[in-house]
């Protein structure tokens, strides 16, 4: 893997979260992209509010919380997660991102689901 992209994926996926000594408010550990992650983090965003499949998703993850104090932030972090995880795999492998073959994916995996009755992941 050329080293700019090693250097982003090691920023990003080194997301550890660290704790002031009187339990204050977190802060991202030395060594993280913090420009990486607020990228990552407005990606959900923008992505929540402009694509049907990740707003869906969004709220299933949502409904999927609901007994967590902030759902809402689980959720989004849940979506930013799984658009990091497509980033990744598109920079590390020869895929190409079709967004046709991922909802047809998705779709094939509820119709197993529901037949199966088991959740769908």
């Amino acid at each position: 893997m050329p080293r700019r992209r090693r250097v982003f994926v090691d920023c990003v996926t080194y997301h550890v979260r660290c704790r002031f000594a009187r339990g204050a408010r977190g802060f991202a550990a030395r060594g993280v992209n913090k420009h990486a992650l607020r990228a990552n983090y407005l990606s959900a965003l923008a992505a929540l509010q402009n694509s049907a499949l990740d707003a869906a998703y969004c709220r299933k993850q949502y409904q999927r919380h609901e007994g967590h104090p902030k759902p809402h932030v689980v959720a989004l972090l849940a979506l930013a997660r799984q658009r990091f995880k497509v980033v990744y795999k598109l920079m590390t492998t020869d895929a190409a991102y079709d967004k046709e073959i991922l909802i047809a994916s998705h779709l094939d995996r509820e119709r197993q689901n529901t037949n199966n009755g088991t959740r769908a992941a």
